[in-house]
């Protein structure tokens, strides 16, 4: 059963809840089984919340206007008390602004008789080509008790998913789902990439030449002719960091490898923070590409700096105010601290980030190479002024020592 309710964007579907300690979204109490439930972003609806009017009038509760159902006020520091039990609302309210009046969706159900459900019904139900049996999608919170893991990626399974009610441990990320079976990806511009839901391989082995990463189980995208291979995770990914130190294609971020890679700049190899392109094989290290240290951007009040990572919430990550998707810590970002405004450095548009230009980046790395010369000729120049300095201060006392010498003979 589906509904699209007033107090939320998505459709909501009536489904169990996964764990224990879920709370409606509307009366914050806990669900004890079922839910109406939006599988895009966990927003949770009692069946008997669901069923509350928009607007309304209560003969008992407040007979003067009619009261309406609005969330508490979004600032903390304010919050709607209840004028029935004069508590704080903990969820949404209803609310008469004429006459400042508020009632908890608790004491507003205490007094309440049934009304009628929503009308519209529907199934979220697919045929998905890689499973023979039907799937049935629902929302999975993060602590995932099952320990089950996608079919598709292989990672814990969180979010809207795809369960399969006759297969217990086969369950699809709604975001896998949705792979066709044949992509044209930029990792691999030569041919086309056929999913597969084994390995092609006769040894069975198999692993992601983009991450690195073996693939037990889970689905790959395969180039017959060239062996090439990418898991659905970087199959997700769209390189799009321009820079002049690889003018040839862009760049793609990667947090983590699983295999050492060798920087194409500074010969060490590393695991961690890399920047590649995966057609030519190029590597490099977050660190050893130039970077503006302050960009402006267009579509922000304040400069942006530079950050080598940044940690926000619980998570860690937060999303980027371009792309939308999330920035994870370890990702350098440019950053304003004043607004807690994020973008990937791969998002800031040409114009704003003067290191797009092959020129200007040789520019700072000639100006680089000669702040580190004059650095070192420096420090030679301070060493070789200060061997000088104790010189003439022996000097100085072996004078002293002979005119004292002087001075005593000619008495």
């Amino acid at each position: 059963m589906e509904i699209q309710h007033f107090s939320h964007e998505h459709l909501l579907v009536l489904d169990r809840t996964e764990t224990d300690g879920e709370t409606c979204n509307l009366c914050s109490s806990a669900i004890d089984y079922l839910a109406f439930a939006c599988f895009d972003c966990g927003f949770l609806l009692h069946e008997k919340c669901a069923k509350l009017p928009r607007e309304t009038k209560s003969r008992l509760l407040h007979p003067q206007h009619t009261l309406v159902l609005v969330p508490n006020h979004p600032d903390p520091l304010k919050p709607l008390k209840c004028s029935v039990c004069g508590k704080t609302c903990p969820g949404f309210v209803f609310r008469c602004g004429e006459c400042d009046y508020n009632v908890d969706v608790s004491c507003f159900m205490r007094n309440l008789s049934d009304l009628n459900l929503p009308s519209r019904e529907k199934t979220r139900k697919i045929h998905h080509f890689t499973h023979q049996h039907s799937l049935i999608l629902r929302y999975c919170p993060e602590k995932n008790p099952a320990g089950l893991s996608c079919r598709g990626c292989e990672k814990p399974v969180s979010g809207p998913t795809y369960f399969c009610p006759e297969c217990p441990k086969f369950c699809l990320h709604k975001s896998c789902s949705q792979f066709p079976e044949q992509i044209q990806h930029p990792f691999h511009p030569s041919h086309p990439l056929v999913l597969n839901t084994k390995s092609p391989y006769p040894s069975g082995k198999q692993w992601c030449d983009a991450c690195r990463k073996d693939i037990k189980d889970g689905y790959i995208f395969h180039c017959s002719k060239c062996g090439f291979d990418l898991d659905l995770t970087c199959a997700s990914r769209a390189p799009s960091l321009k820079h002049g130190k690889h003018s040839q294609h862009p760049l793609e971020f990667f947090e983590l490898t699983f295999l050492e890679l060798v920087c194409s700049v500074c010969g060490k190899g590393s695991t961690e923070r890399i920047y590649r392109c995966v057609p030519c094989k190029f590597n490099v290290h977050s660190s050893c590409l130039t970077f503006a240290s302050t960009v402006k951007h267009n579509n922000h009040r304040h400069p942006l700096s530079l950050k080598e990572s940044i940690t926000k919430g619980n998570s860690g990550w937060f999303p980027c105010e371009v792309c939308k998707k999330s920035i994870t810590p370890k990702h350098p970002v440019y950053y304003c601290e004043q607004c807690s405004y994020g973008v990937h450095i791969e998002c800031i548009d040409p114009e704003d980030n003067p290191t797009s230009d092959p020129n200007f980046v040789k520019l700072v790395s000639d100006v680089a190479k000669d702040e580190t010369v004059a650095a070192v000729l420096t420090t030679e120049l301070k060493s070789k002024v200060e061997a000088l300095h104790t010189k003439l201060e022996t000097l100085f006392h072996k004078y002293s020592s002979l005119s004292n010498f002087h001075s005593e003979l000619s008495k």
